[in-house]
């Protein structure tokens, strides 16, 4: 998420973060839950620099966010992916293919 859309998305109203996500905010996840209801969602955050940084996950099944913050590949995991091969889920749907948000947004 860019800070553009973050700013869009939330109104440009405070909002709490969930779990230590740098972008999900309640806002955000309660318009999303009433939006789809119980399908299955998945949140990933990933920042990485140098090769140190951090990422997470979040998953809702049935309209119930995961108690606890998750990897991306049990995430990916949780939506039914299943990984190929040698290679993990990440690599698997090839999220590594861009380093920054901003090149997958269309130029």
């Amino acid at each position: 998420m860019t800070e553009d859309l973050y700013d869009e998305v939330n109104h440009f109203v405070e909002s709490t973060t969930i779990a230590s996500c740098l972008f999900l905010t309640s806002y955000v996840e309660q318009q999303v839950l009433s939006l789809l209801g119980s399908a299955s969602i998945g949140y990933v955050e990933a920042e990485y620099f140098g090769g140190k940084g951090h990422q997470i996950g979040l998953l809702w099944q049935g309209g119930q966010r995961s108690p606890a913050p998750l990897t991306i590949n049990a995430v990916l995991c949780g939506l039914g992916l299943t990984a190929s091969g040698a290679r993990d889920e990440f690599t698997t749907v090839d999220l590594g293919r861009y380093r920054e948000t901003e090149d997958w947004l269309p130029a």
